[in-house]
């Protein structure tokens, strides 16, 4: 079974590097190694054990491949038709003018944004937990109980704040809080990274993004016209739920090469240190891509949106967060 099961990792990352010596020409042959999600439990006479909790094997086009540009004109061309259709529809699904103007376009950026970065960073955590410091389902839930405690008490005490300080402030400060704390997720170690790496990191990130999805809503429908606000609700969850889907499939593209290249680049046999260490180093690809994504979100609130008058701004503020 372990012998089976090292064979065919060597054959997907061989067949991996041989794709992209050749330029990723036509489709891999069954490669990605979301593979080897390997646990390993001890038997009686102190040998390993390995067990398979994901095993992906599927045939992928390349980006020379005619399919993957295929699929992205036809993704672009639905698009524009979509938009050629509400411009000239007497009564539009989505009226431009909504998503046109400065300050609620810039915040449906910044909820495509920070829904990538964040739902990415738990799928990566997920996996941190579970696999490379063991931790059981219900104990790496339970790890994740400090950033929902953050997200919840940032988001209470954000709700007085707004009418304080306006929006725009409490947003850029709650984006740049969780933008530290994604940054400060790369440092993870193999084991042991838990209390000073992940646990700092979550509050972090739970603060701010708490701080910032009270202000996002807000500005968001200030001003906005009455008929047009079911509207621009829905594009906050819309935009934040788009961007969690396209988040983790991005960055797991990443991740997924990070790792095999590392384990490509290795020489002699792939031990479990040696497999635990190439995923560390996707999971910090990944961390930094979703850093990157709160970058641009704080890029959005400072630059796009405009300072809103506080008078406008009402207190009970609604918080979108999934």
């Amino acid at each position: 079974m372990i012998s089976r099961l090292d064979d065919l990792e060597k054959d997907l990352i061989n067949r991996r590097t041989r794709a992209e010596t050749e330029g990723w020409r036509g489709k891999t042959e069954g490669i990605d190694l979301t593979l080897a999600l390997l646990r390993n439990k001890r038997d009686e006479t102190g040998r390993h054990l390995r067990r398979p909790i994901v095993t992906l094997s599927i045939p992928l086009p390349g980006w020379s491949s005619a399919l993957s540009w295929a699929l992205l004109i036809a993704g672009v061309a639905l698009i524009a038709a979509f938009i050629a259709v509400e411009r000239r529809t007497a009564h539009p699904v989505l009226p431009l003018r909504v998503v046109l103007d400065r300050d609620r376009g810039g915040a449906f950026l910044i909820s495509l944004l920070t829904g990538a970065g964040l739902f990415a960073l738990m799928l990566f955590l997920t996996y941190y937990l579970q696999v490379n410091l063991g931790y059981q389902p219900l104990h790496a839930g339970l790890a994740f109980l400090p950033f929902s405690c953050s997200l919840i008490a940032a988001a209470t005490l954000g709700a007085a704040l707004v009418p304080k300080v306006g929006p725009k402030q409490l947003m850029v400060s709650g984006i740049a809080v969780a933008l530290i704390g994604a940054l400060w997720l790369p440092q993870i170690e193999q084991t042991g990274g838990y209390l000073l790496v992940v646990l700092p990191a979550m509050i972090l990130i739970g603060l701010g993004l708490g701080a910032a999805f009270v202000a996002l809503p807000n500005t968001a429908l200030a001003g906005i016209d009455p008929s047009d606000t079911g509207v621009a609700s829905a594009m906050i969850s819309t935009t934040q739920q788009i961007g969690g889907a396209m988040g983790p499939a991005l960055f797991n593209t990443l991740y997924v090469s990070a790792l095999t290249g590392f384990l490509a680049a290795q020489d002699g046999t792939i031990t479990k240190a040696v497999r635990l260490d190439g995923y560390v180093h996707g999971y910090r690809v990944a961390f930094i891509a979703s850093a990157v994504a709160f970058t641009l979100a704080l890029a959005a609130a400072t630059l796009l949106i405009k300072k809103p008058m506080r008078a406008d701004t009402p207190a009970e503020a609604p918080v979108h967060v999934g």
